[in-house]
């Protein structure tokens, strides 16, 4: 502009200001004993790449300049413990910028993508690498329904555009719906049942060994959980909480179903008479005799005598089990998905307990109680869990549908040990694997043959001069020295007066089965399911894809957990009517249906399903 300037002779770079918050906004100079209480801090967190070398360099050397009478090092640091973590990007790996419309203003995220969901993306991100957010179509705006009214611009005046995240809906899928199932699952049936949480309490030692599980099991979730918050480790946290929602939804839940289904003897019914009652419990104390009745007071004050000595005993502790889990699971939850677990607990604890704290953020965060845990059961479980991984593996490969009955499984190890945890397993790995045997072996030696192979490319490296020697060698290699090389990571062999040391990469295994058996391996663990159908097994497979059909039919229709059905159906293929009339008893129990009725033609309102190979015609009706 052509007019004069002149220099500032005194300039201070603004992170010295930055750095001098641990004194100047904590009252050094005016109030210093308070100071000398909250210094230093216990944690500063903020982005690594661009801080390091600006806040958390000037915090540490004005800090050192501010203490410099101090002659112990640890008097003069400024924070206890630094968090930084990298970038927040798009779903592409790119930076948002405000210029291009890319960036993702809270509000949109928010009220799109959701506040707890956007809360476990950060906290199961590892800090080291860049969190791909999400992505933001400047090019379609949307209108926001906030609890304050519509919206259609951010506090900041900018239009709000679209919001999309694959990140936050695998969140979603992995975690938040699994969590939400596990809670409506019990919420309902407690409904239905009138269960009532102050009932005296089954001891842990008389429940069935899988309460006992998953009670186990999630004392080892609260001290993983708590040993990765304390530790500032969130994703390691993240991921016990996530193994254990997985646990409780894909395991516990639903290998225990029936016990939820079935009546709960003389009190069936009696839940629609709790609408709107409260426990007579004559203040705090809520002493309950352990047989016998108690008073529910409804809203006029009329009091109601109910019996709860009609309990089913195994219904009430797979009641009992899974509301102590889930009451914890939203302690255990409160600091990671706030909202979330503050609905389930008003529900969970506030409706049938008016003493409990207001909140679950006013509870106390969970500890391990070593009186509700049995440690002996986690291993033989895992080992259960993952030869059912292994079948179900196996099915996919064979293209054989779970649904599909198989007449066995053969579980071999060499290990002692392994075979015992599958052998005292062996009805849970059945009934997960849809098997009608399984077999404990050592070996699967009859049913499979192996063969091995020098791998020229890991191998060439490093003993040219005995590669043809050594694909001599190993191609005698047993299986079990196999096994070994792969569990160790190492073995060591001679080859023409020469040391070689084998890693896992040198060999490859091929794998020979036996006529009507399909194999598999991991680690010290291999199976072999029967692949050979029977008519029988087949058609007990119809009749769980009609099973299936039925219950597709009674979601698609927003029926009632507790609504009863009739069956209609028709078909011209004779195996799937024997399937229907021999398996008729398993049908109605797992769909709650009075009766099934086979009818000459397809009529008006039926749907045409698969069944097996099969074509039948399906129809519903509602009885109750």
């Amino acid at each position: 502009t052509g007019a004069v300037l002149k220099r500032v002779p005194d300039v201070g770079n603004p992170w010295l200001d930055a750095g001098i918050v641990p004194f100047s906004t904590m009252g050094f100079n005016t109030h210093p004993e308070l100071w000398r209480k909250w210094f230093p801090a216990d944690l500063v967190t903020e982005c690594f790449p661009g801080q390091f070398r600006n806040w958390f360099y000037s915090l540490l050397s004005l800090a050192t300049m501010m203490r410099s009478d101090q002659s112990d090092a640890e008097d003069k640091k400024p924070f206890k413990t630094l968090l930084g973590h990298r970038l927040v990007m798009n779903e592409a790996g790119k930076p948002m910028h405000k210029s291009d419309g890319t960036a993702i203003w809270f509000e949109e995220a928010a009220e799109q993508i959701g506040v707890d969901t956007m809360r476990w993306m950060y906290l199961q991100q590892n800090p080291a690498q860049d969190l791909r957010f999400g992505t933001r179509h400047p090019e379609q705006k949307v209108t926001l329904e906030t609890v304050d009214g519509p919206r259609d611009t951010t506090i900041d005046g900018v239009p709000t555009c679209k919001v999309e995240s694959g990140p936050a809906d695998e969140v979603r899928r992995q975690v938040l719906l699994p969590l939400w199932n596990s809670y409506s699952f019990f919420v309902n049936y407690a409904r239905l049942d009138g269960f009532d949480p102050s009932l005296p309490e089954i001891p842990f030692a008389e429940r069935p060994q899988i309460d006992q599980w998953i009670l186990t099991n999630l004392q080892a979730a609260i001290t993983q959980v708590r040993t990765g918050l304390e530790s500032f480790d969130t994703p390691a946290a993240a991921k016990a909480v996530a193994e254990f929602v997985d646990d409780l939804s894909n395991w516990y839940i639903r290998r225990n179903r029936r016990r939820f289904w079935r009546s709960r003897s003389t009190g069936a019914g009696v839940a629609e008479d709790l609408d709107g009652m409260t426990r007579n419990t004559g203040g705090r104390g809520r002493e309950i005799p352990d047989v016998g009745s108690v008073v529910l007071t409804d809203p006029t004050g009329r009091s109601i005598e109910w019996d709860y000595s009609n309990w089913d005993r195994d219904k009430l502790a797979a009641y009992q089990t899974l509301h102590r889990v889930l009451v914890n699971l939203t302690k255990l939850l409160a600091p990671m998905l706030p909202f979330l677990a503050e609905r389930m607990y008003q529900n969970l604890v506030r409706l049938s307990d008016p003493f409990a704290p207001e909140s679950v953020h006013l509870c106390d965060f969970p500890t391990e109680d070593n009186e509700w845990q049995a440690r002996e059961l986690l291993e033989p479980m895992r080992t259960a869990q993952r030869v059912v991984q292994m079948g179900h593996r196996l099915r996919e490969s064979i293209n054989q549908r779970v649904r599909q009955p198989l007449g066995e499984v053969r579980v071999a190890s060499r290990l002692k040990a392994t075979r015992d945890k599958v052998e005292a397993l062996a009805d849970v790995i059945a009934d997960e694997l849809n098997v009608k045997k399984v077999t404990v072996v050592e070996s699967l030696g009859e049913l499979v043959t192996y063969k091995y192979r020098a791998n020229p490319a890991s191998l060439g490296k490093r003993y040219g001069k005995l590669l043809n020697k050594l694909r001599e060698v190993l191609a005698t290699m047993s299986h079990e020295q196999y096994v070994t090389l792969s569990d160790t990571g190492t073995a060591t062999i001679r080859v023409e007066d020469q040391t070689v040391e084998l890693i896992p990469d040198d060999v490859s295994e091929s794998v020979e089965n036996a006529s009507g058996w399909a194999s598999a391996s991991d680690g010290p663990i291999s199976i072999s399911v029967s692949t050979e159908l029977t008519p029988e097994l087949i058609r007990e497979g119809m009749s769980r894809d009609f099973v299936r059909h039925v219950q597709q039919m009674r979601k698609d229709a927003d029926l009632e957990i507790e609504q009863r059905i009739r069956i209609r159906y028709a078909t011209q293929d004779a195996e799937a009517q024997q399937a229907i009339r021999e398996w008729g008893d398993f049908i109605c129990g797992e769909t709650l249906a009075d009766e099934i009725t086979s009818t000459s033609m397809t009529r008006d309102g039926m749907k045409s399903v698969a069944v097996g190979n099969s074509s039948v015609d399906l129809a519903i009706t509602v009885t109750s």
